[in-house]
C-alpha cells in the first residue's frame, strides 16, 4: 500500500489556504500532479531543476500517448509519487495512485 502524503494545500488560485486562521494540511496527491504537469517548468524548482515533463509542449508537438505516459510517469516517479494506472485519451490525461 502506498503512503499517503500530505502537504499544506492550495485554493483555486494557488494561493495558501487558510481556515479559522490555519493552513490546511490535508492529502496532497492530486494537488502535487496538478502542479508538475501544469505549473512547474524546467528550471523553476530550485530542488530539481530538471523536474517537468512540460505537458503542454509535448502535446502540442503531436508526441504519440506513449511517450507523454512516459514522460508523465518518469517526471511523477521523480518527485516520489506512487503512480499506478496512467491513460491519455482523447486529450484526456487520468493518473492514478498505487494501490
Amino acid at each position: 500500500m502506498a503512503e499517503i502524503q500530505k502537504d499544506i494545500m492550495l485554493d483555486d488560485d494557488n494561493d495558501l489556504l487558510i481556515l479559522d486562521g490555519d493552513f490546511v494540511i490535508d492529502e496532497s496527491f492530486e494537488q502535487d500532479i496538478r502542479l508538475i504537469l501544469g505549473l512547474v517548468s524546467k528550471g523553476d524548482l530550485k530542488s530539481d531543476p530538471i523536474l517537468s515533463p512540460e505537458l503542454i509542449r509535448l502535446i502540442n508537438s503531436k508526441e504519440g500517448d506513449s511517450t507523454i505516459i512516459q514522460k508523465v510517469r518518469l517526471n511523477l516517479e521523480r518527485d516520489n509519487k506512487q503512480v499506478g494506472n496512467i491513460t491519455f485519451e482523447n486529450g484526456i490525461l487520468n493518473i492514478e495512485p498505487k494501490k
